[in-house]
């Protein structure tokens, strides 16, 4: 077993443990088993920082790999062909969940997107209605690059845009998800697609 398979299996007994509502979390069309062929081999599913106890003890939430694996799915119903999860963190405050991010190919209007953001919900909110069962997402990025090599965002216009005093902030929101701006750029670099790491 590689080193990354192991730190998966123990941040995911470290969520479930003492948590046995947990497996009523898991969404019905995700398929933990089934991970491993959209995991890169070097994928970074690290739950930092980890839930309190209270926490998990008083709430069933997903595990990393489940919330990978949701992911996966969600990506794939956008349109997202061979998408590869590299990495995800687990985030508390406004919303509780996981931003999970990963590569693969999207042409959508006429661009083409290679990297992915997207927000997973743990289920620690589950009480609060059907959009925010374990599973669901919350937020969808995607960022390519045009033919002359510009950056191109969906939802556009992207984060370093800056509107005019008169106009709302509203379509800039999703990029309060986007936590390390420059890490999410270089996900291609530091997660080369499997054809060029076997």
């Amino acid at each position: 077993m590689d080193c990354g398979m192991v730190v998966l299996l123990t941040c995911a007994i470290h969520l479930l443990a003492g948590n046995p509502g947990a497996d009523d979390q898991i969404p019905a069309d995700v398929r933990p088993d089934s991970l491993q062929s959209t995991l890169h081999p070097h994928a970074n599913l690290l739950v930092w920082p980890p839930p309190s106890e209270e926490v998990t003890a008083s709430v069933s939430i997903i595990s990393p790999s489940v919330a990978a694996e949701s992911a996966a799915v969600a990506l794939t119903r956008r349109g997202v062909t061979e998408p590869v999860i590299c990495e995800a963190r687990w985030i508390a405050g406004a919303v509780s969940g996981y931003l999970v991010d990963a590569t693969g190919d999207l042409a959508f209007e006429g661009l083409h997107y290679s990297v992915f953001r997207i927000g997973i919900r743990d289920g620690a909110e589950a009480q609060y209605g059907d959009e925010f069962r374990a599973g669901s997402e919350f937020v969808f990025i995607a960022l390519g690059w045009d033919n002359y090599g510009a950056q191109v965002w969906n939802p556009p216009p992207g984060p370093d845009y800056r509107p005019p005093e008169d106009e709302s902030f509203d379509r800039l929101l999703p990029y309060e998800f986007l936590l390390d701006h420059a890490a999410f750029e270089t996900l291609p670099r530091r997660y080369p697609r499997r054809e060029s790491t076997q």
